[in-house]
């Protein structure tokens, strides 16, 4: 029995293209929607119990409708892995577990820099040092730069709205980023007072005008 080959109208080749596209602009357009979390810390919540996020206090380096980027600043790295950075980057004092992406491979760098309100920049190391290694080496190579740096092995990254829905089901909370989140020595009272931070601002949302 021949088998009939399905034939593309031009008809039915627009509606294809236009599907197309609203799939394309979804995320851009749920942006517009939702807001953006990039800035600010995702603090997550009693449902991330036994998972690796569990009492994690994220700063958000992106946020946008194709997925989304962060470094857990309250969780220490393990010895090995301190070893390994320090003998590599013997200038920098400050090691954390920035997340559970690319951790044998991607670090980010937390450098100093008053002019940004939050009080440092974010680097990507590993593609710094690979894409413009004179940079690189000016700042982890400058001590005086170098002691204050904190570098994170490793990243949490999301896919398009996986972050969103995330935030809906009750999973994390976000509030405004304050340097006294990032602790490596007792990260789970970093948790609780971010959490406190979570609940107070729940508490006055709620307080009549």
């Amino acid at each position: 029995m021949p088998i009939t080959k399905l034939k593309i109208t031009p008809r039915y080749a627009r509606y294809y293209f236009f599907f197309a596209l609203v799939l394309i602009a979804l995320p851009t357009i749920m942006l517009k929607v939702l807001p953006s979390h990039a800035g600010h810390v995702i603090v997550s919540a009693g449902k991330m119990n036994y998972s690796v996020f569990e009492k994690s206090v994220i700063y958000m380096t992106q946020h946008h409708g194709f997925g989304a980027m962060g470094i857990i600043l309250n969780k220490p790295l393990n010895q090995e892995r301190q070893t390994h950075y320090k003998e590599r980057f013997p200038t920098i004092q400050h090691f954390h577990y920035g997340g559970p992406v690319g951790i044998n491979q991607d670090f980010f760098l937390m450098v100093p820099n008053k002019e940004n309100a939050s009080g440092f920049d974010v680097l990507n190391g590993s593609l710094l040092m690979e894409k413009d290694p004179s940079e690189f080496n000016r700042i982890i190579k400058d001590e005086a730069i170098a002691s204050d740096i904190r570098l994170f092995a490793g990243y949490s990254g999301w896919g398009a709205m996986q972050l969103n829905r995330e935030i809906v089901r009750g999973w994390w909370d976000d509030i405004p980023f304050d340097r006294l989140y990032i602790n490596t020595k007792n990260p789970d009272k970093t948790w609780e007072k971010a959490l406190t931070k979570v609940l107070d601002e729940k508490k006055s949302s709620f307080e009549p005008i």
